[in-house]
């Protein structure tokens, strides 16, 4: 396709950015409803998306990392403290939500010098308040105020 410096040019080179150039007739003929076309299929992508990632996807386990969660659902210090664990866990090993395992936990945990058996029980309780933003706005009240911002 031949460059040219027409707004129809610099449209079809926004879209050729967007890697949507198999839309775009080489004569650029009926190119305005095209380009409507083209923008609502990425606009829909993009909207599938974040809806399939959730708006609180945003919201990282280094957010959570920072704060001691006081006063959870589980009223227990070392439930807290272990839930505390794996965000920093989460945060240092790519700063993604995802589900944890007990091995990956114990593993990074005998990194930190100060694991302990004991802490599994508390794991297990933990763990699936902690492998998503909205999950972990649940535990304790602490980490509901996080998630809002």
């Amino acid at each position: 396709m031949a460059k040219n410096n027409t707004k129809l040019g610099a449209a079809q080179e926004l879209l050729l950015s967007y890697e949507l150039h198999e839309l775009i007739p080489a004569d650029g003929q009926d190119f305005r409803s095209l380009l409507s076309a083209a923008l609502t299929e990425y606009a829909a992508k993009v909207l599938a998306e974040y809806e399939a990632t959730g708006q609180s996807e945003a919201r990282k386990p280094s957010d959570f990392a920072e704060v001691f969660p006081f006063s959870s659902v589980l009223c227990k210090s070392e439930a807290e403290t272990i839930a505390r664990n794996i965000m920093t866990i989460l945060k240092r090993t790519g700063d993604k939500f995802r589900e944890l395992s007990w091995g990956e936990y114990k593993q990074e945990r005998l990194k930190d010098g100060e694991f302990t058996e004991s802490e599994q029980g508390y794991f297990d309780q933990v763990v699936s308040y902690c492998d998503s933003a909205d999950k972990a706005a649940l535990f304790p009240e602490d980490w509901k105020v996080i998630n809002e911002q």
